[in-house]
């Protein structure tokens, strides 16, 4: 067999391979894209928000912890 009787499987192997990685690289730019938060709130109520969300968090890690070393 000579080489240029696998060239049309060699093209179609580039070729599916190449549809393969732009269709995955499409769907995870869609993806990302809308998972990306919006700006539209003022940044100093979400970053006090935040700030609110990251205190009441650590204060029930902090119960957490405290109620595990007492069991022990």
């Amino acid at each position: 067999m000579t080489p240029a009787t696998y060239l049309p499987m060699i093209a179609l192997a580039v070729a599916l391979i190449s549809a393969i990685g732009v269709f995955a690289f499409i769907i995870l730019r869609r993806g990302k894209l809308q998972r990306r938060q919006s700006f539209d709130g003022d940044p100093a109520t979400t970053t006090h928000e935040w700030l609110e969300r990251e205190a009441e968090n650590a204060k029930k890690l902090k119960a957490k912890r405290e109620g595990q070393s007492s069991a022990l």
